[in-house]
């Protein structure tokens, strides 16, 4: 159960909200400390770029 709520998590900091024509705004997790982790920022980068290009 534990494992399905991590991956319910990371999908939904994978959810970019698009602001404008391939402008997209993400989300941290609501935490005291004031910090973003490199492989979110990675990975919402990647989820960007594939939202960027034609199928």
């Amino acid at each position: 159960m534990a494992d399905q709520r991590a991956l319910d998590d990371l999908v939904d900091l994978l959810d970019l909200e698009p602001i404008e024509v391939n402008i997209f705004r993400g989300r941290s997790p609501d935490e005291k400390r004031q910090r973003v982790f490199g492989g979110q920022v990675a990975g919402q980068a990647l989820v960007a770029a594939g939202r960027t290009v034609e199928r």
